[in-house]
């Protein structure tokens, strides 16, 4: 960390001391209820003036066109700005002013082998992540749970088809992008580094807030992994104190699913964990010690950073 880098992080952490740790929390919960509504009111003003109408699309479920499944891409992009990247930058903004950016610790630029290595970690947890998918199936759901899996898996599927490179980049845009700026805004910049500041243990704040990331999307059958991928990425942000790492390993993990759905029309449920993993349980083990050797070298590489932080983060 250079000596320009610790001073806006400094003078952030001195304003931070007079700020209590739940205003953040009572903030972005305000603003995200408000972004969320006015994002919606966007959505249906642009329904009006394109004539779309988003009760017929949900309604049917399966987006047959292009023009239907773009406009899907747009609601589902501004749901998101409104939703997690707005609130999250104007909570800190109003309790921080020009120290944002720090207090978010966005001021650094990662160093390329800790993103190198934080994308390898982010990576090697999906064999985790997919075996926990098979667990989280042996467990009953009710039927309106079912009902609503069922709905959001074919809308889904529905946003997946892709007949051209601007359809794979504007899900790129929207799938992998967007989501990763803003859910890593909210759930590893303020609810994970707020957290830090009631608990003596890191990793208790890590898997609250992973906790917190999974419910928050409201899948029942994607649970488990959901909160073992958020867990990965409160472990990076965790030993980088950079959130352009966990920022950069969403993008990657994400988009990686995408490419494999575009290129490979017969796996269009990519984004979907398989159930089949049990049948590679050698994959997993060996995809988990992996795991756990590149955690160790990414504590490793930056203990001396971690160390030296007072903010709160142990």
């Amino acid at each position: 960390m250079s000596i320009s880098d610790s001073v806006p992080r400094y003078h952030s952490e001195l304003l931070e001391k007079s700020i209590p740790p739940y205003s953040y929390f009572i903030f972005l919960v305000m603003l995200m209820i408000m972004g969320n509504l006015l994002g919606g009111g966007l959505v249906y003003l642009s329904g009006l003036v394109s004539g779309q109408s988003i009760q017929e699309l949900l309604a049917g479920s399966v987006l047959e066109t292009v023009q239907e499944r773009n406009y899907f891409r747009w609601i589902n992009l501004i749901s998101h700005l409104f939703t997690f990247t707005f609130p999250a930058i104007l909570t800190v903004w109003i309790l921080n002013r020009s120290w944002w950016a720090a207090t978010l610790r966005l001021t650094s630029a990662p160093k390329l082998s800790t993103a190198y290595l934080g994308g390898l970690f982010i990576i090697l947890t999906f064999p985790l992540a997919q075996f926990s998918y098979w667990l989280n199936q042996q467990l009953p759901l009710p039927a309106w749970a079912t009902s609503m899996e069922e709905s959001a898996g074919e809308t889904l599927q529905s946003m997946l088809v892709m007949n051209s490179t601007s359809e794979l980049v504007f899900n790129i845009v929207v799938i992998a992008i967007i989501p990763a700026i803003g859910e890593e805004l909210v759930f590893r910049g303020i609810v994970q580094d707020r957290l830090s500041r009631f608990f003596s243990k890191g990793w208790m704040a890590i898997w609250l807030s992973a906790l917190f990331f999974s419910a928050f999307h409201l899948q029942f059958e994607g649970f488990l992994p959901r909160l073992i991928l958020g867990a990965g990425l409160g472990y990076l942000f965790y030993w980088t104190r950079n959130l352009w790492i966990p920022i950069i390993a969403h993008m990657l993990i994400n988009g990686l699913q995408l490419l494999i759905t575009y290129f490979n029309e017969d796996n269009a449920d990519a984004l979907t964990p398989s159930k089949s993993i049990i049948d590679y349980w050698p994959v997993v083990i060996l995809s988990t010690l992996l795991l756990i050797i590149s955690g160790y070298f990414l504590q490793s590489t930056n203990k001396v950073y971690r160390s030296s932080s007072s903010d709160g983060l142990t």
